[in-house]
């Protein structure tokens, strides 16, 4: 009695129709970051051969680039929208975000050089925290002391040839350290992975 029923269902082994395909293609998050990707690794093989690698599992760390000198991250995204995106992207991430401008299209975080693993200090790190204060202000003991290794660097999103490019600098607009960069945009890649 319930397989009569259910003969003249279209849902049973019928093909989806157009709206059902466009609902799907709307549910699944498009991958900003392998549509780049692809694209990085036709321009590596006309230049060497690569290896090729599966979309499952892949490390974040491989998105990264480099340009001038500077660890960057592409996107597939116009300016505006991987500005708005990135912005989304570090709320998520857990980065103190203390500020973001839309005209120089910038996101200012504060960064825990301490927090991660394998960070060093060495001589393209930022310079080492000293105590300025004088001695009645070291005295308040009531008032919090500055947190050492807390850094504060801005994101810049930048237009390249299809899309924007992503990159961290510090508040001077010099290129942060490799590996804080690194780490800070390894951390955003990974929450734009569909």
């Amino acid at each position: 009695m319930i397989t009569g029923g259910l003969i003249g269902c279209s849902w049973i082994g019928a093909e989806p129709t157009e709206a059902e395909r466009t609902a799907e293609r709307l549910r699944t998050p498009p991958n900003l970051l392998e549509e780049n990707r692809e694209r990085d690794d036709r321009e590596r093989a006309n230049a060497s051969v690569s290896e090729p690698d599966t979309q499952a599992g892949r490390d974040p760390a491989s998105y990264l680039t480099t340009y001038n000198d500077q660890v960057a991250l592409n996107t597939g995204l116009p300016v505006d929208a991987g500005w708005a995106i990135l912005g989304r992207a570090l709320d998520r991430s857990g980065f103190a975000l203390i500020e973001s401008d839309d005209s120089a299209r910038t996101h200012r975080i504060r960064y825990d050089t301490n927090a991660v693993i394998g960070l060093d200090d060495d001589a393209n790190d930022a310079a080492p925290v000293t105590d300025e204060r004088g001695v009645f202000e070291r005295l308040a003991f009531w008032r919090s002391a500055p947190e050492a290794g807390l850094q504060r660097y801005q994101l810049r999103v930048s237009a390249r040839d299809n899309g924007s490019r992503i990159v961290v600098e510090q508040l001077s607009g010099d290129p942060a350290p490799d590996r804080a960069a690194r780490q800070v945009l390894v951390v955003v890649a990974e929450q734009l992975k569909p």
